[in-house]
């Protein structure tokens, strides 16, 4: 029989996550808990995971400009500027504007080619996690099972770099091989890993 391990859940404690803008752009959380979050939980936040709407969002709230992201370089401008208002470190999520090969946002779909995540840290660190761009409806819920599955191969105790690449991985996979459910936006497969479907860590 296995002897269950003591986790370390003290480091935990601070990675929060909070949705604020839905894929479907609508904003979900009020004006005022935004407010909460950017002066209260950002500064003690160990890893905040932001699409580009919800940074913005963050942005002009924290009265500072919002970014108009044309390329990669961009992405990790607006990263870093939600860097700034406190948090250990930030990924910024760059499913809503797909890049070309070159690194530019695609105008047309046919140039849609990767989707480019950007993992900046107070240590100087930036890590760019660049997946395949994948045409499918059913995405409800990526931001969510992103931030879960960061969190926990970070329960792991795997390094941050690696939590995130593995998670974006995982989320790759579940989105390639989503069940196809319902008429909307449907949900991912979370349980690929268990139909034995390798992805890369």
């Amino acid at each position: 029989m296995h002897q269950l391990q003591q986790v370390d859940f003290d480091g935990l404690l601070t990675r929060i996550k909070q949705v604020m803008v839905s894929t479907s752009g609508s904003q979900l959380l009020p004006e005022a808990a935004t407010k909460t979050l950017i002066h209260e939980l950002l500064p003690v936040a160990y890893l905040v995971t932001p699409n580009i709407p919800e940074a913005n969002l963050i942005m002009r709230e924290a009265g500072k400009t919002a970014h108009d992201v044309h390329d990669l370089d961009g992405l990790k401008q607006l990263a870093k500027a939600i860097l700034d208002l406190g948090p250990e470190y930030v990924l910024l999520k760059g499913g809503h504007l797909p890049l070309t090969k070159e690194g530019k946002v695609a105008v047309n779909d046919s140039d849609k080619e990767v989707v480019t995540n950007v993992l900046v840290g107070r240590n100087g660190d930036v890590e760019v996690v660049e997946v395949p761009f994948q045409t499918s409806k059913n995405t409800h819920g990526t931001g969510c099972s992103l931030a879960s599955a960061i969190a926990c191969n970070l329960a792991k105790d795997d390094d941050v770099k690696k939590a995130v690449r593995s998670a974006c991985r995982y989320v790759e996979a579940a989105i390639k091989t989503s069940p196809n459910l319902g008429k909307g936006s449907g949900p991912l497969n979370h349980f690929h890993s268990l139909q034995v479907l390798p992805f890369s860590s």
